[in-house]
């Protein structure tokens, strides 16, 4: 709670909970009818947000009785169950079919193959010879120790 109402705290204030003071925040209350009643720069602001609020007041349309009563009867249908329960439910772990399994090992299997297809092609081009065997047989001997 601010010691001394500045005019932007006041402004903030008022442009958060609008020109009239039963909506203004409970600790700020007493503060803003002093800053209020003591400054004209205050009395301006209030004024600008009361025709405001004024505004937004006449664009609001009242919401219907029977949709009034239709949100309820939802709300209190989709709660009651969960009122009525103590403990919390627990749904049953997915039991996995014949076809997850296969939609998962295709993928790995996909990229088994393109290993298997393209292995030699990538060693060639990182090791630089025709031969892949006689140029494995001469990385190993420059990289391994006899």
């Amino acid at each position: 709670m601010p010691q001394t109402m500045t005019l932007e705290t006041f402004t903030q204030l008022v442009g958060s909970y609008g020109a009239e003071p039963s909506r203004w925040p409970d600790e700020h209350r007493a503060a803003m009818h002093d800053f209020l009643q003591n400054q004209q720069s205050a009395q301006a602001v209030v004024g600008r947000e009361g025709s405001l609020d004024d505004w937004l007041d006449q664009r609001l349309e009242p919401a219907s009785d029977i949709l009034h009563a239709r949100l309820m009867a939802n709300m209190q249908s989709q709660l009651s169950p969960l009122e009525t329960s103590a403990e919390p439910q627990q749904s049953p772990a997915p039991s996995l079919t014949r076809r997850d399994y296969i939609s998962a090992a295709l993928p790995l299997a996909a990229c088994f193959l393109a290993g298997v297809i393209f292995a030699p092609d990538a060693l060639e081009l990182v090791l630089g010879g025709p031969d892949i065997l006689a140029s494995l047989d001469l990385f190993a001997d420059d990289l391994l120790l006899n």
